[in-house]
């Protein structure tokens, strides 16, 4: 699939390539929507995953930006 999007014509499948591919991949996993919603799962986690990867480094800058604050401000 990610050969249809390609910007180079040349490397593009043709209709009929590409019909046999989607065909095959539907009859193993089940149907286009069964697919799409397996895609979004699966991007879903890879974002929630994400999301918490980038909270814990907020979570460790300000606590940094706290202590170095708290050192600089007189007692």
């Amino acid at each position: 699939m990610h050969k249809c999007w390609t910007g180079i014509v040349d490397q593009r499948p043709d209709a009929t390539l590409a019909r046999k591919i989607t065909d095959a991949t539907l009859k193993i996993s089940g149907s286009l929507v069964d697919q799409m919603i397996k895609n979004l799962e699966q991007y879903t986690t890879n974002l929630e995953k994400l999301v918490k990867e980038r909270t814990s480094q907020l979570e460790e800058a300000q606590e940094h930006a706290e202590r170095l604050l708290l050192e600089l401000l007189p007692k």
